[in-house]
C-alpha cells in the first residue's frame, strides 16, 4: 500500500512546525525510524506540556503483535530526546502505581513519560476497583504534564466519557507491514468521538475499513525500534512477567501447583491413602463441600499445601472428640 501521510509539508525536514521546541527539532533531525508528521506530534506534544499546564494521553491499538509498543518506544524515545528508560514501563497494575508514584512531578517535563504496556483498561471491568480508581486518577492528574503511553488491545472496549475528557489521539497500528514497514494512522479525540456517533463502534474492523476518514495522520509508517540494548533489556522484563503471570494462572489453577496427591498428603500427615481418604469425607462435610470438589483435572484427589496443615491439626483434634480411631 502507498503510504501517503495528509500533513507533510515540503519543509517539514528543515523547518519546526510552529512551537515546537529548537532542542527537540534538532534532536529528532537523525532519527530516520519514523515518518515525519509523528516526529512532529511528539515534538507539538512536548512543547504543549513544558510551556503549558496538560498532559498528553495516546492510546496505541492494534492486532496482537502488530507492534504498539514499538510505536511506543519510538514516542518515548523521542519525547525524552533519546533518554528511554525502562524504569518508565509497567506491565502490571503495581507496576503502573510505581512508575505513577516516580515519573510524575519532580522530573523535568520532558522525561515524565508512563508507558503502561498491556494495559487493558476497558468497558468490560468498568465496575472493578482498579478501574475505577485509575480513572479517578486520571480525572485528577491534568496539571502533573505527563506523557502517558497506554498500549490497549481494544479501542472498542473503552469507556467514551474517559475518551472524551482525557485521551489525546488513538493511534491505531495495522499489522506487521511489509519489509520491516508498519503502518499506523492517527486518530484525535474529536475524529474518534464522530466515529462513535457516526458508525456506532470503534470495533478493529471498523477501524481498518473506514478510519482513514477521520484520521489526521493517515498510514504513517514506522520501522523496528534501533537501540539493541534497550529491546533485549525490555524483551526480558517482560519475558520475566510473562513468566510470573502464567506462574500466578498456575499457582491459583494448576493441578501441580503446591498441591499433593493423597499419598504425598498421607505421609506428610504420618496416615495410611486410606486412612485420609476417610478423614477427607469428614473435612469435606465440615467444609460444605462435595468429595468431588477436592480432585484435580484428572480426577484424582490434590489437596493443597493449606489443606494438608489443616487435616494435620483437625485430624486430633476429631479422635479427641470421638470421631474414631480412623
Amino acid at each position: 500500500m502507498t503510504l501517503l501521510p495528509l500533513f507533510e509539508v515540503s519543509k517539514a525536514k528543515s523547518e519546526p512546525p510552529v512551537g515546537v521546541r529548537p532542542e527537540y527539532w534538532e534532536f529528532q533531525a537523525g532519527y530516520d525510524y519514523v515518518d515525519q508528521n509523528f516526529k512532529n506530534i511528539i515534538g507539538i506534544l512536548q512543547a504543549k506540556a513544558v510551556n503549558g499546564t496538560n498532559d498528553n494521553v495516546l492510546i496505541y491499538a492494534g492486532p496482537v503483535n502488530s507492534g504498539k509498543s514499538t510505536l511506543a518506544h519510538h514516542a518515548h524515545h523521542l519525547y525524552t530526546e533519546g533518554d528511554i528508560d525502562l524504569k518508565r514501563i509497567a506491565f502490571d497494575q503495581n507496576g503502573i502505581a510505581d512508575v505513577m508514584l516516580t515519573q510524575l512531578g519532580s522530573h523535568e517535563v520532558k522525561d515524565r513519560v508512563c508507558h503502561f504496556d498491556e494495559f487493558n483498561l476497558s468497558r468490560r471491568r468498568a465496575m472493578t476497583r482498579w478501574n475505577q480508581d485509575i480513572i479517578d486518577l486520571y480525572f485528577s492528574i491534568r496539571s502533573d504534564r505527563g506523557f502517558h503511553l497506554w498500549c490497549n488491545p481494544s479501542v472498542d472496549m473503552l469507556d467514551m466519557k474517559f475518551i472524551e475528557e482525557r485521551v489525546t489521539a488513538v493511534i491505531y497500528i495495522f499489522d506487521r507491514g511489509e519489509k520491516g514497514i508498519r503502518r499506523y494512522h492517527i486518530i484525535a479525540k474529536q475524529g474518534i468521538t464522530t466515529m462513535v456517533r457516526t458508525l456506532g463502534n470503534l470495533k478493529q474492523a471498523t477501524i481498518e475499513k473506514l478510519g482513514h476518514k477521520y484520521a489526521v495522520v493517515r498510514n504513517g509508517w514506522f520501522r523496528d525500534y534501533p537501540n539493541l540494548e534497550f529491546k533485549n533489556s525490555y524483551e526480558a522484563l517482560k519475558d520475566a512477567r510473562n513468566l510470573e503471570k502464567r506462574g500466578a494462572f498456575f499457582k491459583k489453577y494448576g493441578e501441580k501447583a503446591e498441591t499433593f496427591t493423597m499419598a504425598d498428603a498421607s505421609k506428610q500427615i504420618g496416615l495410611s491413602a486410606a486412612t485420609l481418604a476417610d478423614w477427607l469425607q469428614m473435612y469435606a462435610k465440615d467444609k460444605g463441600r462435595s468429595m468431588d470438589s477436592f480432585k484435580g483435572v484428572n480426577g484424582r484427589f490434590r489437596l493443597s499445601a493449606e489443606e494438608v496443615m489443616e487435616l494435620k491439626t483437625k485430624i486430633p483434634e476429631w479422635r479427641l472428640k470421638g470421631g474414631g480411631e480412623m
